[in-house]
């Protein structure tokens, strides 16, 4: 055989199995990314909030090859080990337990139903106004956002 017809069969082998983006060669494997943009949105990554958006489109970029979805959401105390204290839990996947739930007791003012569903809704209070939070912040914090008042 031709040295031409052997590196033909191994560049065709070589392109099927990788695919060049943005000068850097990357396997063609269970995990990697969907975006191009991905390097540009890595901070991301440890955003909470976009943790499953981000497992989905930048699962490489985010280092988690070897994580399932689960482990990165419930987990994340794991993951983002410099979480802010005044991140809402909602935003983080931490379910509420009796100990992280805000308002547990009636003080005979407001109703009993009117309740905040987690500790830090007093601190991000500011969130009831802003457009892209206000359906959340009436479900997860109705009491702090004076829904049911």
């Amino acid at each position: 055989m031709s040295s031409f017809v052997i590196l033909t069969i191994f560049l065709g082998l070589f392109f099927t199995n990788c695919v060049a983006v943005r000068g850097e060669v990357r396997s063609n494997s269970r995990c990697s990314d969907v975006s191009l943009e991905c390097e540009y949105r890595e901070k991301y990554c440890f955003v909470p909030a976009y943790a499953g958006l981000m497992f989905k489109i930048c699962r490489s970029t985010c280092d988690w090859c070897q994580k399932s979805l689960n482990d990165v959401i419930h987990s994340n105390r794991r993951f983002f080990p410099s979480l802010p204290a005044d991140i809402p839990e909602w935003m983080t996947g931490v379910p509420p337990t009796p100990d992280n739930v805000e308002g547990s007791g009636s003080t005979g003012i407001i109703p009993s139903n009117c309740v905040d569903h987690f500790r830090t809704c007093s601190k991000t209070a500011a969130l009831c106004q802003a457009v892209n939070y206000q359906n959340i912040m009436a479900q997860k914090c109705p009491k702090t956002c004076g829904i049911c008042e």
